[in-house]
């Protein structure tokens, strides 16, 4: 008897079984949420087990453009997003270990560089961690969540015991780590790690406080973490080691991460960092932002005034913000060209309330116009200004004789 109910069982088993395989054409996409299946990890609901419609799938490493048009394919591949996956590319082949990003916001950075990137570097390195931060843990683990959603709907298991949204493992060991920034990354290393947005805001980015603190964390914590560029070869040579940095973000303050770290890249020890700077509209090339020596900058492929993706900001759009938001923000946030709250030229702390005066005021008002040239080069032209100033009725009676205007006290 009992036989016969293991042949049973057995029996059942099997015709239970095909059950799981049919599952395959169901997770087409395999986005969250889709509205043609119930299983959005392609893995017929067992984390352990790959989707069967991958089964066949070709063994040759994918690029990472061609890991987005599997992982995510309504992806639009503009211009500027073409660069960007390039540079990459680099990094993921081991071409290129540091890498800075400065964008508008709501341009799609995160989703390609804190997204798409960490689940393609864990997919052609899946012994080596990716490590996440930005200025929320709650942050950190959505783009890990996302991550780890991309690098599983391309065919690729995660470990049976660590499949969490801020630790994940791969069967090799590897995996994907997040934290918000100043967060407990002690006692973990990475050889990829992103840093996307570490200010939550403009009251972040414009706090010494919290700048330094941020720093300190930088310095303590974040870089003492990471893997290093150079290992030992043997007989005093040194090889390169996979170990890269990539810093995104909108910049908000002048004395923000990127300008901490650039005012270090004319120190002693610089990093060598290569810029990719994404203003808005496009700058003639004597405005371009300059960076330090040691940096290498990614040119910019537009001609002076076009917009950086006009597929979703087209210049007449980006016009309309900038009448909006005002210079400063847009300056910053838009040209990724931030200037001190006190003024780059002329500082708010030059400009004085009204000071008493023993005599009536003659003029009203006074106007200095400036007409002004900062390139500092030799055929520059010169710098110009003109005092004017409109004379009011004389009510008092002849004045004395005596300058036309006040002298005027320069501090």
């Amino acid at each position: 008897m009992t036989r016969g109910l293991l042949q049973s069982d057995k029996a059942h088993a099997q015709a239970r079984a095909p059950a799981l395989v049919t599952v395959g054409p169901l997770l087409d996409g395999g986005l969250l949420h889709s509205p043609h299946h119930r299983d959005c990890w392609r893995d017929g609901g067992v984390l352990g087990v790959a989707d069967p419609s991958l089964a066949s799938a070709s063994t040759e490493q994918l690029s990472f453009r061609e890991f987005i048009a599997q992982a995510y394919p309504r992806y639009g591949f503009h211009r500027w997003a073409v660069v960007l996956i390039a540079l990459l590319q680099a990094i993921a082949d081991g071409q290129l270990s540091r890498l800075i990003v400065t964008c508008p916001p709501r341009l799609g950075k995160s989703l390609l560089v804190s997204k798409l990137f960490p689940a393609y570097f864990i997919y052609r390195h899946p012994h080596l961690f990716a490590a996440i931060a930005s200025y929320s843990g709650e942050l950190a683990y959505a783009h890990s969540r996302e991550a780890r959603h991309f690098y599983r709907v391309t065919g690729n298991q995660l470990s049976k015991d660590s499949a969490a949204v801020g630790n994940w493992l791969t069967p090799q060991r590897g995996g994907c780590i997040a934290a918000g920034v100043d967060g407990p990354f002690t006692g973990k290393g990475y050889s990829l790690g992103i840093i996307d947005d570490p200010y939550k805001g403009p009251a972040d980015a414009g706090s010494v406080r919290v700048r330094a603190r941020i720093e300190d964390w930088l310095k303590a914590v974040w870089f003492t973490r990471a893997e290093p560029q150079f290992i030992d070869a043997g007989a005093g040579a040194l090889q390169r080691n996979l170990s890269a940095q990539v810093i995104v973000l909108t910049r908000w303050d002048h004395e923000d991460v990127i300008g901490w770290l650039m005012a270090q890249g004319s120190g002693d020890a610089p990093q060598e960092w290569h810029v990719l700077n994404l203003p808005a509209i496009a700058e003639h090339r004597a405005d371009r932002q300059s960076f330090p020596a040691s940096c290498t900058v990614e040119p910019d492929w537009r001609l002076p005034g076009e917009a950086l993706c006009p597929e979703r900001f087209p210049l007449s759009e980006l016009l309309k913000i900038r009448t909006r938001v005002g210079s400063f923000w847009w300056n910053a946030l838009f040209q990724q060209r931030p200037s001190p709250m006190q003024g780059a030229i002329f500082q708010r702390a030059w400009i004085k309330p009204p000071f008493p005066r023993e005599q009536p005021r003659r003029f009203s008002p006074l106007v200095l116009s400036c007409d002004l040239s900062f390139k500092g080069e030799e055929h520059n032209d010169h710098c110009g200004f003109v005092l004017m100033g409109l004379l009011l009725p004389d009510t008092a009676g002849p004045h004395t004789a005596g300058p036309l205007a006040p002298s005027l006290s320069w501090r």
